[in-house]
């Protein structure tokens, strides 16, 4: 079985440690550079320090402090190419529709 190489760059943003470590590597094995944080302040902080390209941003929805959908309004206004997945370990129907 073939595997697509990756060669972009993801910003993965999730408070459970055990899937952070179980997605990024993962997606490093793919060939992805992934840079982390464990929160939504956090990831602020990472991709100020980070000056290259963040191809996509994968973040968890619900999160104290600064959910999801709102870090990726505040990343977006500097990084407006940058795509998003929200990802989130409650039930269907419990997250409401979000547009941006």
């Amino acid at each position: 079985m073939t595997y697509h190489r990756g060669t972009e760059t993801i910003l993965l943003v999730d408070d459970e440690d055990s899937l952070r470590i179980v997605v990024v590597d993962l997606l490093r094995q793919l060939g992805y550079q992934v840079l982390t944080a464990s929160s939504g302040k956090e990831a602020l902080s990472v991709a100020e320090k980070h000056s290259s390209k963040i191809d996509l941003l994968v973040t968890d929805v619900i999160m104290d402090e600064l959910p999801g959908p709102e870090l990726a309004e505040i990343l977006l206004t500097s990084r407006p190419d940058m795509k998003v997945i929200f990802i989130s370990g409650y039930a269907e129907g419990s997250l409401a529709p979000m547009e941006f």
